[in-house]
């Protein structure tokens, strides 16, 4: 499951979370293997910003639990990001940066993955 967050408002991030955690849930019960990649993308990049996450724990507490779980921030959006606030911006622990979010998601889509929209 590829999971598309383009929105900054907490709820939107909220419902990520839960996202993870019953795709999880519902797969495991199942006896199924489960991917999961979290992609943020234009105002959703600040779920993974080290420093504006509101879920930053959550988010550490669901890696740690779910090993195929893999949070990607689109890297066209954090330098945009760096350049209107001119500043650094980290990106919060066990995060990473792929080249363009949307295109990352359609590559995801191309090998089958399912997507959900946050």
């Amino acid at each position: 499951m590829v999971i598309l967050i383009d929105s900054d408002e907490e709820k939107v991030m909220r419902h990520a979370i839960a996202y993870i955690v019953n795709l999880s849930r519902a797969y495991s019960e199942k006896d199924e293997p489960l991917s999961i990649e979290v992609v943020a993308n234009g105002s959703g990049i600040k779920l993974f910003r080290a420093d504006t996450s509101p879920f930053q724990k959550e988010l550490t507490a669901l890696r740690g639990a779910y090993a195929d779980v893999v949070y990607s921030m689109c890297g066209s959006s954090h330098a945009l990001a760096e350049q209107r606030e001119n500043k650094s911006i980290p990106l919060m622990e066990g995060a990473r940066l792929v080249p363009y979010g949307i295109s990352r998601v359609v590559d995801l889509q191309e090998q089958g993955w399912t997507l959900v929209q946050g």
